[in-house]
């Protein structure tokens, strides 16, 4: 587990957070009117996940110190 990987891992949720705020809240008016309100809570929701996933490895090359550096992950 690296702090910079901690630190991207952060800003990908922050984003992921803020995009889908916006889009629920600023941008609801016009993305209604375009028709792409669903598709973008889909990719808000997707970049939230792919965050949590992120995050999962960081987690378990954290726990698993010695094969995740065999393995070339770290």
């Amino acid at each position: 587990m690296t702090p910079r990987s901690l630190v991207l891992t952060a800003a990908s949720g922050f984003t992921a957070v803020a995009l889908g705020a916006l889009g629920a809240h600023a941008y609801r008016p016009k993305l209604q009117s375009l028709g792409t309100l669903d598709a973008w809570h889909t990719a808000a929701y997707y970049h939230l996940l792919h965050t949590v996933a992120c995050l999962a490895l960081i987690v378990w090359a954290a726990v698993q110190p010695a094969r995740s550096r065999r393995l070339g992950h770290v």
